[in-house]
Formats: C-alpha cells, sequence, structure tokens
C-alpha cells in the first residue's frame, strides 16, 4: 500500500500560492476568521516591516489598522492559528496590543 504524504496540510502558503495552486487543481482548505485588538502608541516603519514579513510565515491573510480608534484587524486560517497565536505574533512584530476588542 503507497504512502499518502499531504503536504499541503504541513506547510503554509501565501495567498499569491493558494491562487497559483487552486488554478492547477490544488486546494487547501481554511477557516478564515477575524481578530480585533486595541494598540496603544501607532507602530512605526519597523513594527510595519516586522508585519509584512508575518503575513508570508504565519498565513495571516489581512492586516488593517484602524488609526483613528486604535484598532488592529487581522484576517487568520483559523487551521492554522488562533486568536492568542495571533497576539503573540503581533507582539512580536513590536505591536503595542493593550486588549482584545468582542465582536459581535
Amino acid at each position: 500500500m503507497p504512502i499518502r504524504i499531504d503536504l499541503l496540510n504541513d506547510l503554509t502558503f501565501s495567498a499569491d500560492a493558494i491562487i497559483f495552486m487552486t488554478a492547477i487543481g490544488l486546494r487547501r482548505y481554511m477557516t478564515l476568521l477575524d481578530v480585533v485588538f486595541k494598540y496603544g502608541t501607532p507602530p512605526g516603519e519597523k513594527e510595519m516591516s516586522a508585519l509584512n514579513n508575518a503575513w508570508e510565515v504565519y498565513g495571516v491573510r489581512k492586516i488593517k489598522f484602524d488609526e483613528k480608534d486604535h484598532k488592529i484587524r487581522v484576517e487568520y486560517d483559523a487551521t492554522r492559528l488562533n486568536d492568542g497565536e495571533i497576539a503573540a505574533i503581533l507582539r512580536r512584530a513590536g505591536v503595542d496590543l493593550r486588549e482584545k476588542v468582542q465582536l459581535v
């Protein structure tokens, strides 16, 4: 009996890679969720650069800042990550997280 190795379940891909793989017939299913956090000090260039790298490494789909209300919204693949891991990624990037915002 041949051994099946499902590489798609063991790797994280960028959005462009997922689109390409879907186009050629490879599919990886995701459950997309949003989480919102309040932050203190607005992120600077260094933090924004670190966040840009987090997109590729961690499978984060979107990051949006609401500068007026000091909130950051992250869309992510919940089959890979959870809210706590997203918070840790943001903190490692240098974002001054304060609290999670409950979405209604």
